[in-house]
């Protein structure tokens, strides 16, 4: 698709983010947001607890017109973001859905869990040109450095997290969020259509 072909099926669909949150250290907190097949923007920040974490994610989506309560909001649940998700949830965003890499995947006869499964989907929108991601050439280097193999099963597998964390010398987070933002699995929670400027 062409960039104009993008927007015009962006143009009328909701916005929704998605976060890879991270604490303290070299890691960071990943905040993609993606309005249809167009990733619009990727925030990063880092060293922020999980209330701080919290509040940063509403403060962005306020920022952009956004309201949190009713925005979709996926969360990477595993770890210090169950607490987040926990706390959004609190904060009354009703559209706050929890991702879980390590499950069962939808298609368990080709994924070996859900991660392999989104970065498959990411990979095959790239190849087919049906969707835009900014010029972040962290972004790049984690979606092309991230490896994977058949398992025993014959499922895609990824390599471990820790594997690719030591090649590239930090963790994939923009990565991450960018394939949670993308997955196109339906979501629970409402979605309500936002047309976005940026």
């Amino acid at each position: 698709w062409e960039g104009k072909e993008l927007e015009d099926v962006a143009r009328e669909k909701p916005v929704r983010v998605a976060v890879d949150p991270a604490r303290f250290g070299s890691d960071h907190t990943a905040m993609a947001i993606v309005q249809g097949p167009i990733v619009r923007e990727l925030v990063t920040w880092q060293h922020a607890d999980t209330m701080e974490t919290t509040g940063r994610i509403i403060h962005e989506l306020r920022e952009r017109k956004l309201d949190p309560r009713s925005t979709t909001i996926v969360i990477d649940e595993v770890g210090l973001g169950a607490g987040v998700f926990d706390r959004l949830k609190e904060q009354g965003c009703t559209g706050v859905v929890a991702f879980n890499g390590g499950r069962t995947a939808l298609r368990v006869d080709k994924f070996a869990n859900r991660r392999a499964e989104t970065f498959w989907n990411v990979r095959r929108l790239l190849e087919e040109g049906k969707v835009a991601i900014p010029r972040d050439a962290k972004l790049w280097d984690e979606l092309c450095a991230t490896r994977w193999s058949p398992n025993s099963k014959g499922q895609v597998a990824l390599e471990a997290k820790d594997d690719l964390k030591d090649r590239l010398g930090r963790s994939p987070d923009r990565a991450d969020a960018v394939s949670m933002a993308l997955d196109s699995r339906p979501l629970p929670g409402k979605w309500y259509p936002v047309r976005v400027v940026y």
